[in-house]
């Protein structure tokens, strides 16, 4: 199996699940979701079950704004003296 095919087919060893948006490895080797990883880095221990979620959680970003054409933000701000 090539490595791509090996990890659609990975589950958390920590909470099971199979779907992730980044698999990570823990300190023995062993694949884990984002999330478990991320809390292990964080905390040192392993993420409790009961924290887990059956979807992935997404964030609500701010739209960007657009500039009119040929105008430019000033971000430095210039003193003169």
């Amino acid at each position: 199996p090539t490595f791509q095919n090996a990890y659609r087919r990975a589950c958390c060893t920590n909470c099971g699940t199979s779907t992730t948006t980044l698999w990570r490895r823990n300190n023995e080797g062993e694949p884990v979701c984002n999330a478990c990883g991320l809390y292990y880095k964080l905390h040192n221990v392993n993420r409790p079950l009961a924290m887990r979620k059956d979807g992935i959680q997404t964030r609500k970003r701010k739209q960007k704004q657009q500039n009119p054409i040929g105008v430019k933000k000033n971000y430095f701000k210039t003193t003169s003296e």
